[in-house]
């Protein structure tokens, strides 16, 4: 630690608790009545540039600061959460590509023996459930609304 940051510290009756490897520095502020927990940053704002044990530190939901040990197990599970991430979201995007293939394909096989059928053995299969009946689709414009009267 520089003389500077050893003045501004002391000036400010602040004492520097720790450093994590972004260049965050962590202080407890005791010029209030409870000392205050701090974090100067270095670099990115926000609680997300906070590491999860120092977090904890300064929302008070631990006594202690965390060890280097507790960092570097904290570092490790999220990159193990990071890769768990990445094969979900391939193997989702695998299951999604073999459903739209299996989806086009009986697609593809309906319009086949659709294909070769007169008007009254369409009309037949439509009875029986082998084709989908056509949905009407409903316009902006066919909206009827209704006005509320109390009782």
């Amino acid at each position: 630690m520089n003389a500077f940051k050893a003045w501004r510290y002391r000036l400010h009756n602040q004492k520097l608790i720790g450093i994590d490897r972004k260049g965050n520095e962590y202080v407890e502020d005791f010029s209030r009545a409870t000392a205050a927990r701090l974090v100067y940053y270095k670099g990115e704002i926000g609680r997300t540039a906070v590491p999860h044990p120092w977090r904890a530190w300064l929302d008070r939901q631990r006594p202690d600061p965390p060890t280097d040990k507790e960092l570097q197990e904290d570092e490790l599970r999220a990159l193990q959460m990071q890769r768990k991430v990445q094969e979900f979201d391939k193997k989702e995007a695998r299951l999604r590509a073999e459903e739209a293939a299996a989806r086009i394909s009986e697609e593809q096989k309906k319009q086949q023996e659709l294909s070769g059928m007169s008007r009254h053995q369409m009309k037949d299969a439509m009875k029986q459930g082998k084709v989908p009946q056509p949905t009407p689709t409903k316009h902006d414009d066919d909206i009827e609304f209704e006005i509320w009267k109390p009782k």
